[in-house]
């Protein structure tokens, strides 16, 4: 049987989910920041990211992987 295919209300919902918990931990690393610095600080580390990975093969590995993983749920 094929699974349904998840929309992108929730995809948007879960993303909105992930980030908030993303801006949680930069939180915890400097309780400090008030909630724009968060935010900010937040958004440039998600901006380097595909710099961080490129750097990484491990990485790269890693997400490919879980790329497949999910092409491969769809048949």
């Amino acid at each position: 049987m094929k699974k349904k295919p998840v929309t992108l209300r929730v995809t948007k919902k879960m993303t909105a989910f992930e980030l908030q918990g993303f801006i949680d931990f930069v939180h915890a690393v400097d309780p400090e920041l008030n909630p724009d610095e968060l935010i900010t600080l937040a958004a440039f580390i998600v901006r380097s990211l595909p710099e961080i990975f490129i750097s990484s093969p491990v990485m790269i590995s890693q997400v490919k992987g879980m790329a497949q993983a999910m092409k491969n749920q769809r048949k």
